[in-house]
C-alpha cells in the first residue's frame, strides 16, 4: 500500500486541483516504475495498491524502493498559483507466503507496514 504523506496538508493549503494533480503525478510515477504485469489501484482518496505477480519479499522491498524513490527526488506538480509541488510517499509491503491466504489478510499486513511506516517518519518502506 502506497499513501501520500501529508495529502490533506497539500489539499488544504493549494487546493483540491492541486491534490488532484498530485494524484496523477503519483500514477504516472507508479506506472513507469512496475513491470506490464503488475497492477495499479487506487483505493480511495490518497491511498493506492500495487499488486506485484511472482514477486517475493526481496523484490517487492525493491519495487516500493523505486517508486518511493523516484517520487522524492524526480515527480511534481504546479499548483494554481505556479509554485513547484513536490511531496513523498509511505509504503507497506506484504508478501503472499501462502496461497491459501487471502486477500483481506495480505490487505491487512500491508495496512498495518504502512501505518508503520508513517510512525517512522513517514517517506519509506516496511516490508512484512
Amino acid at each position: 500500500m502506497i499513501d501520500i504523506d501529508h495529502f490533506k496538508i497539500i489539499n488544504d493549503k493549494w487546493g483540491h486541483p492541486t491534490g488532484d494533480r498530485v494524484i496523477q503525478e503519483l500514477t504516472r510515477a507508479m506506472l513507469s516504475v512496475v513491470r506490464s504485469q503488475d497492477v495499479v489501484g487506487r483505493l480511495g482518496g490518497e491511498e493506492f495498491i500495487v499488486i506485484l505477480p511472482e514477486t517475493d519479499q526481496a523484490g517487492t522491498k525493491v519495487i516500493a524502493e523505486r517508486i518511493r524513490n523516484f517520487v522524492q527526488n524526480d515527480v511534481m506538480t504546479i499548483a494554481e498559483n505556479g509554485n513547484t509541488i513536490t511531496f513523498t510517499v509511505s509504503v507497506g509491503t506484504a508478501t503472499l507466503l501462502d496461497p491459501q491466504d487471502s486477500f483481506d489478510s495480505l490487505s491487512s499486513c500491508a495496512d498495518k507496514a504502512l501505518y508503520e511506516a508513517k510512525s517512522r517518519g513517514r517517506n519509506c518502506v516496511v516490508t512484512t
